[in-house]
């Protein structure tokens, strides 16, 4: 999975998961950006933020780059020079010093280079990989017990953390006289990731 972390021209920090399609018309490889700053706004989180490429079928030069594994035409009609100078920092991109016209705009040329292009998923993969993630506390403790949700982050050092604090707390109930206690790990809420969604990462049994 590939992200670069981008200052918008107002301002603000954002995170973006780079994703790869391939576009109908020609099968030219297509780099789509989500945004991926934070996991809590459900509105906005692995929205696309914007298409970082632009398809020109139709132009021979830009149809004879992107023949080639890994060759893209970037929209630097649509996409802010800020977030392509980006794009190159982070090692996602690499210029190639040529272009394509189409109408009034010159388009680069670009190369996605091995290490990244190995790194790049589909749109599915990449939201799958980067969707929150929810926590969730059972217990057992002869009152018909409960399950709370513990927190919500995607996969990473956020959600190992929820997890071991939840361990650690499933550890204490169950010492503390519950007959059991156990985390669980799914997409959803409380009722998915207890009936549907849920994997048992760590189960504690009482004494």
């Amino acid at each position: 999975m590939l992200t670069v972390d981008y200052e918008t021209g107002w301002g603000e920090r954002a995170r973006l998961a780079i994703c790869s399609d391939r576009y109908a018309g020609g099968g030219a490889l297509a780099l789509l950006a989500l945004d991926a700053t934070d996991p809590g706004d459900e509105e906005e989180y692995l929205d696309l933020w914007c298409s970082l490429t632009v398809n020109l079928p139709g132009d021979p030069v830009a149809s004879a780059w992107c023949a080639d594994a890994g060759h893209v035409v970037l929209d630097a009609n649509d996409v802010p020079r800020a977030l392509v100078d980006a794009l190159e920092r982070a090692g996602v991109v690499e210029p190639s010093g040529r272009s394509a016209r189409s109408g009034f705009c010159s388009y680069p040329l670009a190369t996605v280079p091995p290490r990244a292009f190995a790194r790049l998923r589909g749109y599915e993969e990449t939201v799958r990989e980067l969707a929150p993630l929810t926590v969730v506390l059972e217990w057992e403790d002869g009152d018909g017990g409960g399950a709370e949700e513990w927190g919500r982050a995607p996969r990473g050092e956020v959600l190992d953390a929820l997890v071991a604090s939840a361990s650690a707390e499933a550890d204490a109930l169950a010492a503390g006289g519950c007959e059991w206690a156990a985390v669980r790990v799914g997409s959803g809420g409380v009722e998915d990731v207890d009936c549907e969604t849920g994997e048992t990462v760590h189960v504690a049994g009482g004494r």
